[in-house]
C-alpha cells in the first residue's frame, strides 16, 4: 500500500514540475514579446525626438506628445512587471510549500517506517487458521553481547544505560537516510568506567578487519548526516 502511495506521489510531483516548466516557457515568451514591442516603441520615440531637435522651430506640442507617449509606455511596462512579480511570488510560495510538504517525501517516510517496523518485529504477525500467531518478521541482527575476538566497528553513540542505547538504535533504524543500517549488526559495548565510575553503553555497528575499512563505512554514513567514528573493540 505504501509503495503505491509513493508511486502516486511521485507522479503528482512530476505533473507539478511539468506544469511549472510550461508556465515558465509561457512567461519567457510573453516577456520576449514585451521586450520586442518596447524596443520598437523606444526606437520610434528616439527617432521622433531626433526630428524634433532637428527642427526646433516647429510646434512643441508634437514633442510633448512623444514624451507623454513614452511615459505611458514606461508606466505600462512597470505595471506588467509588477503583475509578473506578484505571480512569481505566488509561484515561489507554492514551490516552497511543495518542497516542505511534498507528498513523495511523506510517502517515502511512511514506507521507510513500515519497513523498519517489519525489521524490528514491531508489527505482529497475522493469526493463522488455528488461532496461533505466525512467525514474527525478521529483525536486523542484534547481538546482546560482543564477540570474544577484537574487531573494528562504527561507534554511533554512547549512552548511560543499555535501554537508552536500544531506544536510540531504533531511532537510527527509523531514519530514512540510514537505510544501510537496517542490515547492520549492532553490538552494545560496555565502555570502561569514566572518572566518576559510570559505565556507558556504546552502540558499535558491524565488524571490520581494520581502521581503514571502518572509516570508509563511517564516512558513507556521515554523507547522510549521521555522526559516527571508527572504534576498536578489544578483548
Amino acid at each position: 500500500m505504501s509503495m503505491k502511495k509513493v508511486q502516486m506521489a511521485e507522479q503528482a510531483d512530476k505533473k507539478a514540475h511539468k506544469k511549472e516548466e510550461k508556465e515558465f516557457k509561457k512567461e519567457k515568451a510573453e516577456e520576449k514579446a514585451e521586450d520586442k514591442d518596447y524596443a520598437a516603441m523606444k526606437k520610434e520615440l528616439e527617432k521622433d525626438r531626433a526630428e524634433a531637435a532637428a527642427h526646433p522651430g516647429q510646434d512643441k506640442r508634437a514633442s510633448k506628445l512623444f514624451v507623454d507617449t513614452e511615459f505611458l509606455a514606461v508606466n505600462e511596462r512597470v505595471h506588467h512587471l509588477s503583475e509578473r512579480m506578484e505571480e512569481l511570488s505566488q509561484r515561489v510560495h507554492e514551490l516552497a510549500v511543495r518542497l516542505e510538504h511534498t507528498p513523495a517525501k511523506i510517502a517515502d517516510l511512511e514506507l521507510a517506517l513500515e519497513k523498519t517496523a517489519e525489521k524490528l518485529g514491531i508489527i505482529s504477525a497475522r493469526p493463522t487458521a488455528s488461532g496461533k500467531s505466525g512467525k514474527k518478521a525478521n529483525a536486523p541482527k542484534q547481538l546482546t553481547a560482543a564477540p570474544k575476538k577484537s574487531f573494528w566497528g562504527i561507534q554511533m553513540g554512547a549512552y548511560r544505560t543499555r535501554a537508552g542505547a536500544e531506544v536510540s538504535w531504533a531511532e537510527f533504524l527509523a531514519n530514512p537516510l540510514a537505510v544501510e543500517l537496517t542490515e547492520a549488526t549492532v553490538h552494545y559495548i560496555a565502555a570502561k568506567p569514566n572518572k566518576k565510575g559510570h559505565v556507558f553503553t556504546l552502540i558499535v555497528v558491524n565488524e571490520y578487519p581494520n581502521r581503514k575499512s571502518a572509516n570508509k563505512a563511517c564516512n558513507a554514513l556521515k554523507e547522510n548526516g549521521l555522526d559516527c567514528v571508527a572504534y576498536r573493540v578489544k578483548h
